[in-house]
C-alpha cells in the first residue's frame, strides 16, 4: 500500500518528466532518518527557534544579530531547549510554536495575494 501511494505521489507531481524504473516506489524507505531519533521533533524545534528569532531580528537586527551568531555558535552541544533558551525562547510552552504557525499563516496569504 505504501509503495503504491508514493509512486502515485511521485506521479502526480513529476508527471512523465521523470523515468520511473523498478524500485521507485520504495523510494519511501530510503528516507530512514525521518524515522530515527526525534528528527521530527527536533525539525521542529529548529523551524520554531528560527522562526522566532527572524522575527526578533526584524525589530532590532543590531542586538540579534549578535544573539544569532552565539547560538549558532553552540552547534550540537546543547539540547534544542536549552540552545532555545540561549535566544530567550522558551520553547517548553506551546507559544513559539502558535506564534511561528501563525507568521507562517501570514507569509501564506500574502504569497497567495502577490500571486494573483
Amino acid at each position: 500500500m505504501l509503495n503504491d501511494l508514493k509512486l502515485d505521489v511521485l506521479k502526480q507531481f513529476y508527471g512523465d518528466s521523470l523515468d520511473y524504473n523498478e524500485g521507485t516506489e520504495l523510494t519511501w524507505m530510503r528516507q530512514s532518518h525521518y524515522y530515527m531519533g526525534l528528527y521530527s521533533y527536533t525539525y521542529s524545534a529548529s523551524l520554531t527557534i528560527s522562526t522566532q528569532e527572524f522575527l526578533k531580528f526584524k525589530e532590532n537586527p543590531t542586538a540579534e544579530r549578535d544573539n544569532w551568531l552565539d547560538f549558532l555558535a553552540i552547534g550540537n552541544s546543547l539540547s534544542p531547549i536549552d540552545s532555545a533558551n540561549k535566544l530567550g525562547i522558551d520553547i517548553t510552552t506551546s507559544t513559539p510554536l502558535e506564534n511561528t504557525i501563525s507568521y507562517l499563516e501570514t507569509v501564506v496569504d500574502e504569497i497567495i495575494a502577490l500571486s494573483k
